[in-house]
């Protein structure tokens, strides 16, 4: 028995608190430096994400600008009546109502439509 009252030197007592304490803050090191890589790959996650947005917005308006411009040959009486003579592309859906677009291949319309707005 040692003068602390204890089976073990008060050395051995200190030396363990202290390993425990060192083994703590590592194990906070290293769940922070884990914290810190997650928030990183969500970061750039978003960043892809919002990148990806903005591309197919992109892609989405300049489909949209080409409807419009295809609108406006066609009430200006540049495209021809016949379905053989009319270019692929977007036009007002002969079968739905107003707002809504189908694709023409060339040769016939397809499953691919477009609603404006």
């Amino acid at each position: 028995m040692f003068e602390n009252g204890s089976m073990f030197p008060t050395w051995f007592w200190l030396w363990l608190i202290g390993f425990a304490v060192i083994s703590v803050g590592a194990r906070i090191t290293r769940e922070s430096k884990k914290a810190d890589e997650r928030r990183a790959r969500e970061a750039r996650r978003k960043e892809d994400l919002d990148r990806q947005g903005l591309n197919e917005m992109r892609a989405l308006r300049a489909e949209l600008n080409q409807i419009k411009s295809q609108q406006a040959a066609n009430s200006a009486g540049q495209l021809a009546a016949s379905p053989s003579r009319v270019p692929e592309g977007w036009y007002q859906d002969p079968r739905s109502e107003a707002g809504v677009f189908r694709w023409w291949d060339g040769s016939s319309w397809t499953d691919r439509i477009y609603r404006e707005g």
